[in-house]
């Protein structure tokens, strides 16, 4: 295997606009298409395809995220709500996945996690489409109400609630996840309502349109929340006719799709569309309704051949992961660089596409593949968007208001590493103790776990050399050296060892100062069949991981001893 084998296949990935893409099913833009149609009463014509789809990345448990990862709310949510969409039911354990994750009424994203407001409002807005008599109502409503912020609105998590602003996203979370299992009469009990509905109206801008937050300038999404949540609430929309005119001054009527807003300059998306019809559901039905055709056809032009959607249309649908692996593996130039740095949302972070959303792991790939070409970006509204996102704890989430979690963390330590403003993190001292904590609760009875084994390490390693605070990372390393086989690394027990899992520990070597296991690992990719679709993630995989397994292959294969391999996490 050699790295002109891995990636001459990949060719075919490129965007027409410099970008690359995976041009594989898009879980956040499946559910958000899907969700579209349903309501503009149109049945995608490949819902047999989609659907299975969608299954093929599922366990019986549920859905995870990333690679190899446990299923989680998010991923879980979206993908038994695009089944549901299609007129497919979601298997029976999904259910039971969902209600194990809750916690005094809260719900967390992933087993053991802490609640906050993107599980609360997902996991119970799932169940109460496929087991509603599993959901509390009254301590869910109970858990929202310890959540809202001094200003009225809901914020992420109770302990964000005494400092942070509310947030209209996490309010709409909650709110339309009550009104699934019919419990929005029950808020008024452990909130104030009027203040909740003050706030969400104090986020109309003068054009019509809502704001997320005090931060942020008014576009689909915070109009959409807005609306949804108003409607629960049955309180009249505000300026219904501005309203109208913002939704519509981002309408393409060639495309028939919708742009997100001002603050965006970005082209029509899945996600902004899919704002647009709910808005336009509670304010001009009768708009929708003529709309519905335009709507329709440019949803159609998002499908996968093989099922499910991307963001866009599909010669616009790169992202950001796949650009920078392309950059990585010397296999893009310079424009695929200056797309990279379309991404850059108005609070600094890299979005996984443009007007996305910033997120964690996407900022530390960009700024790596931005580096490896000698391209500038703004570091210090990077430690900007760093900063805000970092939750109470100390630990980072994948995007702002997600629980903490050591993958992200790593993500961000790296991106702020990086860009040379680790040091300046103000919260730094509690990021260190969140990374301490991490790692002394590994030995509690969790599945032993080499993802968040190396990354944990690569964090704890960062913050000891720019602050000097002592991490003991020896547990880490314990859990690693249990799942070592053949020179690479399986992330559980009886698992199958995979790329992603051993370029994760290859850089936890790395950081502490260790490269006996380069070579081995160079050896093991021998055993990874490269398909048309690129190098497999393991060799027990029966296709090809596009850019991201190729690019993490190729770096791999290229270092040699002394060699620095990019801080990249999966």
């Amino acid at each position: 295997m050699n790295p002109p084998e891995l990636l001459a296949p990949l060719a075919e990935l490129a965007m027409s606009d410099g970008a690359y893409g995976s041009r594989q099913l898009d879980l956040f833009a499946t559910y958000s298409a899907t969700t579209a149609l349903r309501d503009i009463e149109h049945r995608p014509d490949s819902h047999l395809a989609t659907a299975r789809a969608v299954l093929g990345s599922a366990s019986t448990q549920g859905v995870g995220e990333t690679i190899g990862a446990a299923p989680d709310a998010w991923s879980t949510t979206y993908a038994s709500g695009t089944l549901l969409n299609l007129g497919y039911v979601a298997p029976s354990g999904w259910a039971a996945f969902l209600t194990s994750l809750e916690r005094d009424g809260g719900y967390s994203m992933f087993p053991g996690g802490d609640p906050d407001a993107w599980a609360t409002g997902f996991a119970p807005l799932a169940l109460g489409r496929l087991d509603p008599a599993q959901v509390n109502k009254r301590k869910l409503a109970r858990w929202v109400g310890s959540a809202q912020a001094l200003d009225g609105g809901i914020t992420w998590t109770p302990m964000d609630a005494p400092q942070e602003p509310g947030d209209v996203r996490a309010t709409g979370f909650v709110v339309d996840a009550l009104r699934q299992v019919d419990g929005v009469h029950l808020l008024g009990g452990y909130l104030d309502s009027e203040a909740l509905v003050a706030f969400v109206i104090d986020q109309q801008g003068r054009d019509g349109g809502f704001a997320l937050n005090s931060r942020n300038t008014p576009c689909m999404w915070g109009t959409a929340e807005a609306a949804t949540v108003l409607d629960a609430f049955e309180i009249p929309i505000p300026n219904r006719a501005a309203v109208v005119d913002f939704v519509m001054s981002y309408f393409n009527e060639t495309t028939g799709g919708f742009r997100r807003g001002p603050a965006f300059k970005t082209g029509e998306d899945v996600w902004a569309t899919r704002q647009a019809v709910r808005i336009l559901r509670i304010v001009d039905s009768e708009r929708l309704g003529v709309l519905a055709p335009q709507i329709g056809a440019f949803l159609k032009s998002c499908a996968l051949p093989g099922g499910g959607y991307t963001y866009c249309t599909i010669d616009h649908a790169g992202d950001v992961l796949s650009t920078s692996a392309a950059i990585l593996a010397g296999y893009a130039d310079g424009e695929a660089s200056s797309w990279i740095q379309s991404s850059v949302m108005p609070d600094g972070g890299f979005a996984y596409m443009p007007g996305r959303g910033a997120e964690a792991r996407t900022s530390q790939w960009a700024t790596a593949a931005l580096d490896a070409t000698g391209s500038t970006y703004d570091v210090d509204a990077l430690l900007t968007w760093a900063s805000r996102s970092q939750n109470h704890d100390g630990g980072f989430g994948r995007w702002a208001g997600r629980a903490s979690e050591p993958v992200p963390t790593a993500a961000v330590v790296a991106t702020l590493v990086r860009a040379k403003r680790l040091q300046n993190l103000p919260g730094l001292a509690t990021l260190g103790n969140w990374v301490d904590a991490a790692i002394g609760h590994l030995d509690e009875g969790h599945q032993d776990d080499a993802v968040i084994g190396a990354n944990l390490v690569r964090s704890a390693n960062a913050i000891t050399t720019t602050s000097g605070q002592q991490i003991d990372v020896t547990p880490c390393l314990r859990v690693i050296n249990r799942l070592g086989v053949d020179g690479a690394y399986r992330r559980r027990a009886r698992a199958v060892p995979d790329l992603a899992t051993t370029y994760a520990v290859l850089l936890a070597h790395q950081a502490i100062g260790e490269d006996r296991t380069l070579a081995a690992a160079r050896s093991w990719l021998n055993y990874l069949t490269v398909f048309p679709n690129g190098v497999a993630w393991s060799p027990a995989s029966s296709e090809g991981g596009g850019l991201l397994a190729s690019a993490l292959a190729t770096l791999v294969l290229n270092a040699t001893d002394g060699t620095t391999l990019p801080d990249l996490s999966l």
